[in-house]
């Protein structure tokens, strides 16, 4: 059975006396099928000494530990292999080498004299790359401890206590299950590989089931192993759950703000992270927080119940209704699960948290000035729409019981699109742009031709065709021609109006970014043309096509919302009156309930 566990500086020099067999010093070799040395002294082991050093000032109390990343070992004989961890087991030997502490010894199965010049880490060489990076680790580590040591008295004593006493690495030591040396050699090499190609590291997750597995009952070994095997099976269950992307951007938003990426290795971590109140993912924080509560003396089976009611709240959150938007909506809208999670722990019942949920979205995401909402309105504005739609998502339970895909809204950029367009404030420059702008709204000023003749839109084709075939696109004439055939689809009745304002409620509508970019700049039925073209699968840009249209810009554009006969490739003032009674009857509908 694999065997995981923290283990200070000390633990890893010194192995200690286990009845008649004496302490002794370990001692680690490094396998043939590892590559050498190559951690650069001015970027890993400054930034080890940096972390640990800040660790040494901020630290409050003696007991707390600085935890470093996992050495995954395998017993040879009475020696330990080096799975993976090469790097900073090596760095670790430098660094004890400089100040004089207790050390492991570490050989090489492939390299033999690298173990010599470990040893000598202050005379130079560079006769293989590993004698380089070696001898460069230690000169930088030299040269950092020597500057610290001129600016604190008595500087190297406090860092080493630190260092042997409160640093720990987690010790992964995989059980073998070969019958032969050679499948047991193969299968080293299979968790190195895993472990190390395109970097993929143990995880929390990992280290804690290894954790729980380790630490279920003791007592007769059929029993042990059949709760063992229950376990491992509802791990599964709950992971493959979560693996469904409509589950885990229902519970899960992008942080924009991050590079990082915006999911987990195992999203069963996450329910892990909400049981341990843990937020940090560095140092791991998470599997620490089970490693110290289960050495407390809580049980393996206690803390993976607590897991297992964490997972069913989630699973009944997406499977009803009103649940799912709601929560959906609080957390799209930036609201932490942990925070819902507590509350429904402490919900009297059902209803009563259904009811919390219902004024968490009104305090959050409603505003009583809603109609006078204008495009720079921000986040206040993105979050109103963004309520109009799942509300109108809502409000079809029963009947079409549309659910709002909260998977594809939580890992997109969100901005807002004016329905008809704009003035053209910043007009085109680049010859290619403007080209472009002349064909897409052609083509669609064609179309409106065919199904009824209109002799102010016959007179922009021909001005736009004009424009196409002069030699040169003169920008200022270009521009001028393109803001009047915008104001040519403000409305009917009033063409040339151009203090119409288009900044309010009743001309906007949430679009993606990328949607934005490819629909901004343009008059209304050219929009609608490129929208159900995006919406039919026909938009030949991969990016573009895979993003999400919300329900209501797609009725929006379609004119889902207008009430009796408008023409199709205008939206005019009765448009935009009906498309404000939807919003405020959805919305109302709300806040009555």
């Amino acid at each position: 059975m694999n065997n995981i566990e923290l283990r200070s500086i000390d633990r890893l020099v010194t192995r200690p006396k286990e009845g008649d067999v004496p302490a002794r010093t370990e001692h680690y070799i490094i396998p043939d099928y590892q590559r050498g040395y190559r951690w650069r002294g001015v970027e890993h082991v400054k930034a080890l000494l940096e972390d640990i050093e800040e660790f040494r000032k901020t630290s409050q109390n003696r007991s707390d530990i600085y935890c470093l990343q996992p050495v995954v070992v395998a017993q040879r004989g009475d020696d330990w292999e080096i799975i993976d961890g090469q790097q900073r087991l090596t760095t670790i030997s430098l660094i004890l080498h400089y100040l004089n502490q207790p050390n492991f010894s570490i050989s090489y199965d492939y390299r033999p004299e690298s173990t010599e010049v470990l040893k000598n880490p202050e005379v130079y060489n560079d006769a293989l790359p590993d004698h380089y990076y070696i001898c460069q680790a230690y000169s930088f580590i030299q040269t950092w401890f020597e500057e610290m040591g001129q600016k604190e008295p008595g500087y190297l004593r406090k860092f080493s206590n630190c260092f042997c006493e409160n640093v720990q690495v987690i010790w992964y030591e995989v059980e073998l299950n070969g019958t032969t040396e050679a499948a047991r050699e193969e299968e080293k090499i299979q968790i190195f590989n895993r472990l190390n190609i395109g970097k993929i590291p143990l995880d929390d997750a990992e280290l804690i089931r290894a954790l729980f597995i380790k630490h279920f009952p003791q007592g007769a070994e059929h029993t042990k192993v059949v709760e063992q095997t229950i376990f491992a099976q509802e791990w599964e269950q709950m992971e493959v759950f979560l693996r469904q992307d409509e589950v885990w951007g229902f519970i899960h938003k992008r942080s924009e703000k991050s590079n990082k990426t915006d999911d987990y290795p195992n999203r069963i971590l996450r329910l892990f992270e909400l049981a341990a109140q843990q937020t940090d993912q560095e140092g791991r924080a998470t599997f620490r927080y089970y490693e110290n509560v289960l050495k407390g003396g809580r049980t393996a089976r206690e803390e993976w119940k607590r897991i297992k009611t964490i997972f069913a709240y989630i699973r009944h959150w997406f499977a009803d209704y009103q649940h799912f938007h709601f929560i959906g909506l609080l957390i799209a809208g930036g609201m932490p699960l942990g925070e819902i999670l507590k509350q429904m722990e402490l919900a009297t019942s059902k209803p009563d948290f259904l009811k919390w949920l219902r004024m968490q979205v009104k305090q959050k995401l409603y505003v009583d000035d809603w109609e006078d909402l204008q495009y720079g309105d921000g986040e206040r504005l993105t979050n109103f729409l963004l309520l109009f739609n799942v509300l109108s998502c809502i409000q079809t339970e029963g009947r079409e019981n549309l659910r709002f895909r909260f998977d594809l809204y939580n890992k997109t950029s969100w901005s807002i699109e004016h329905i008809n367009a704009q003035r053209s404030e910043n007009p085109l420059k680049e010859p290619k742009f403007m080209k472009l702008w002349i064909e897409e709204t052609t083509a669609s000023l064609k179309k409106i031709l065919e199904a009824s003749y209109d002799k102010r839109v016959e007179k922009s084709v021909k001005e736009l065709d004009a424009i196409l075939q002069s030699e040169k696109i003169e920008v200022e004439h270009f521009n001028r021609t393109r803001d009047k055939i915008i104001r040519l689809f403000f409305d009917k009745e009033d063409a040339l109006n151009s203090s119409e304002d288009l900044d309010i409620l009743s001309n906007l509508a949430l679009l993606s970014r990328e949607h934005n970019s490819a629909l901004n700049n343009h008059i209304f039925p050219v929009k609608r043309e490129l929208l159900i073209n995006i919406l039919q699968g026909k938009n030949t840009d991969a990016k573009m096509q895979k993003s999400f249209v919300p329900i209501c810009t797609q009725r929006v554009f379609l004119k889902a919302y207008t009430k009796g006969y408008t023409e199709a490739y205008r939206w005019s003032d009765h448009d935009r009156e009906d498309y404000l009674n939807e919003i405020r009857q959805v919305i109302n509908n709300f806040i009555q309930a």
